[in-house]
């Protein structure tokens, strides 16, 4: 799997400018944490993580600390673009195809979710699909 942590908050600079997006907060704990968690959780142990080559050394270190926490045997590979680089996720992902061996999963460093993974590739395998999305409906507040 692939977990694109290369965004710049662009939209929420004011607390993304010294901290890359992906390290912001939620309940105390950077977004990417949960995602990686996430697929560890489902015994996922390569993991690419596409970074800024700037932000490389700040998630790569609080990702090592997590993981040797946990005591797994889990390898995350850190895939780095170039900070002034606009590249968006297709372009970024051809960084990491050469690298693959298989179905391709990815999902985004600000994913919070509890969806079954299995139960998504099951449904991607059975349709023998190209690509299999999970969306859904923006919040608005009422």
């Amino acid at each position: 799997p692939v977990v694109m942590a290369a965004g710049c908050g662009s939209q929420m600079f004011e607390l993304s400018s010294d901290t890359p997006k992906c390290m912001l907060p939620v309940a105390n704990t950077p977004m990417i944490w949960f995602s990686v968690n996430y697929l560890i959780s489902h015994k996922f142990e390569e993991i690419f993580v596409v970074v800024r080559r700037a932000a490389k050394d700040k998630i790569e270190g609080y990702l090592t600390s997590c993981i040797r926490k946990l005591e797994q045997d889990v390898h995350i590979e850190y895939v780095c673009i170039e900070d002034d680089a606009d590249l968006g996720t297709a372009d970024s992902l051809r960084l990491v195809a050469p690298k693959t061996k298989s179905d391709l999963l990815v999902i985004s460093s600000d994913l919070i979710t509890k969806v079954s993974l299995s139960e998504l590739a099951n449904v991607h395998r059975a349709n023998n699909a190209a690509l299999t999305a999970l969306i859904a409906p923006r919040y608005s507040p009422p």
